[in-house]
């Protein structure tokens, strides 16, 4: 609101901001000098007891702007269309209309009271944070660039993630989701969906997943053997019967607790540089297959019921002693590459088949021979999987 060549400030709150700034040189008389205004590019004025930003219109060069922590009821954007940041967490919004602001990359309307967000104009989008509000859904079709997406603490029931290629960090936990598809997105390197409604999931796709939280949903199984680079784990409070994380070996933190469990096989090789294991509230774990018993006697024994053991191999159906378990003998090397792979299976003899995938998870060719040529691949790291009678390995080769 302009009147002359001042701009109307109703926000006694808001004006005092601008006076403590410097941006205002007089008292609090509900105006401030537009020219004052309109050549500022970035603003903070977080923690004032702000509850009307009337008057951020005239900010005109404005690419940024901090208000979090503060009672905004009104934030009119609409003519900030040089707007490329915007941090509004922890107010009390309810309204945002982001229609006009096509600069924007990043974004964090958290802690708020929207029910809706229409972001189809902000085609830049690359951080977005709307956690702890009340939406129901979230359309992101129009927001291919994604890299970061925080949608928790919500009611959404349905999320689309199909064309957010570059997506590499998604929570959206706490929400009533009963599906998520994660199969077209396999830059991600974080999921975490805990407490939702998911009875099943894939992440066959997504070889680059280093942190993954799956925590209180209605999961059955969990096929991890892709995720070669996966370090933390949180699977805990579902409905597993069987969890295997051998071909996991980067893997440093598991909790499993409160599942099912009958077989759990934890002998990925990197048991010593684990920073947590919980597996306690599976009745029916009687053994936990690991990299050495005395170790994890010592350091994981209060983490575990009373009936549960651990043994380097378990017997039963759960463990990995055989005639085909070739766990302390496979060995892929030169490892890194330039061309040629050796692939030893010690005294195994027998028919292999080998697939080779990227790290994302795509299937790039499969051969049954033991010494294997890369040098058709493009530089970089991928995953190598020997299947042999009815077991397998998994391995990461990187081709220089």
């Amino acid at each position: 609101m302009i009147q002359g060549q001042n701009t109307v400030i109703l926000d006694p709150n808001f004006e005092q901001a601008l006076i403590d700034l410097g941006i205002d040189k007089d008292v609090v008389d509900g105006l401030v000098p537009t020219a004052s205004v309109s050549n500022i590019s970035y603003l903070n004025i977080s923690h004032k007891n702000i509850v009307d930003l009337t008057g951020i219109e005239a900010f005109t060069s404005l690419e940024s702007l901090n208000c979090i922590h503060n009672d905004i009821t009104n934030l009119p954007l609409s003519q900030n269309t040089n707007l490329s940041i915007l941090n509004c967490f922890g107010n009390n919004i309810s309204q945002l209309d982001l229609s006009n602001n096509t600069a924007l990359t990043f974004l964090n309307c958290g802690y708020n009271s929207l029910t809706e967000l229409n972001l189809s104009n902000n085609v830049n989008l690359e951080h977005l944070a709307c956690e702890t509000n009340y939406l129901s859904s979230l359309n992101l079709s129009a927001n291919s660039n994604i890299h970061t997406l925080y949608c928790n603490n919500n009611q959404i029931a349905q999320l689309d993630l199909i064309g957010l290629n570059q997506l590499a960090t998604l929570n959206c936990s706490y929400n009533i989701l009963s599906e998520l598809n994660v199969g077209f997105n396999p830059s991600l390197t974080s999921l975490n969906f805990a407490y939702n409604l998911l009875s099943e999931i894939n992440v066959t796709q997504n070889g680059a997943l280093n942190y993954f939280n799956c925590q209180a949903n209605v999961l059955d199984e969990l096929d991890l053997t892709f995720n070669a680079l996966l370090e933390q784990l949180n699977c805990a409070d579902n409905n597993l019967k069987n969890l295997d994380v051998r071909t996991n070996t980067t893997l440093r933190g598991l909790n499993c607790k409160n599942n099912k469990l009958r077989c759990l096989n934890v002998k990925n090789g990197n048991n010593v540089n684990f920073i947590y294991f919980y597996a306690s509230f599976n009745q029916d774990l009687s053994c936990v297959e690991v990299d050495d018993e005395s170790y994890a006697n010592a350091n994981w024994l209060i983490h575990v019921d009373p009936i549960t053991t651990f043994n380097h191999n378990c017997a039963g159906p759960c463990g990995t002693v055989s005639t085909n378990d070739l766990s302390n003998t496979f060995n892929v090397y030169p490892n890194p590459t330039n061309d040629l792979i050796n692939i030893d299976l010690g005294d195994y003899n027998g028919v292999i088949a080998v697939n080779v995938y990227d790290i994302s998870g795509r299937l790039i060719f499969t051969d049954n021979k033991r010494i294997i040529s890369l040098n058709d691949l493009n530089k970089g790291a991928y995953l190598v999987q020997v299947n042999y009678e009815n077991n397998f390995q998994v391995i990461q080769v990187i081709k220089e």
